[in-house]
């Protein structure tokens, strides 16, 4: 059976699905999912400015997240319209699975 999705449709979902398979971003995702908004800092994980950054760009790089500056702080939320249009169902598992089963970080 011959698949009908196109690359560009195959790469954008691997890619996203990639960008979930880290627990750390999948924790920062968990966080937007029960606050809305929030600053993401390094005190919250063990691990250093730049690996949190790093995280943060894929994230972004996915439209998995979205940030506003207010002054000198990003504050960080879902664009839960736009990630629902592209991935319809995907918030609704992710709370489902990350948020209402267990209410503590992921990591």
């Amino acid at each position: 059976m011959k698949n009908s999705n196109s690359p560009e449709t195959c790469n954008k979902l691997a890619n996203f699905f990639q960008a979930l398979s880290d627990p750390i971003r999948l924790d920062i995702v968990a966080c937007l999912l029960e606050v809305k908004e929030r600053r993401i800092k390094t005190d919250c994980y063990a691990i250093s400015k730049s690996t949190l950054s790093h995280h943060i760009k894929i994230l972004k790089d996915v439209g998995l997240i979205k940030v506003k500056k207010e002054g000198v702080t990003h504050i960080y939320y879902l664009d839960r319209e736009e990630i629902n249009q592209q991935y319809p169902g995907i918030l609704d598992l992710l709370t489902l699975k990350l948020v209402t089963q267990e209410n503590q970080p992921y990591v």
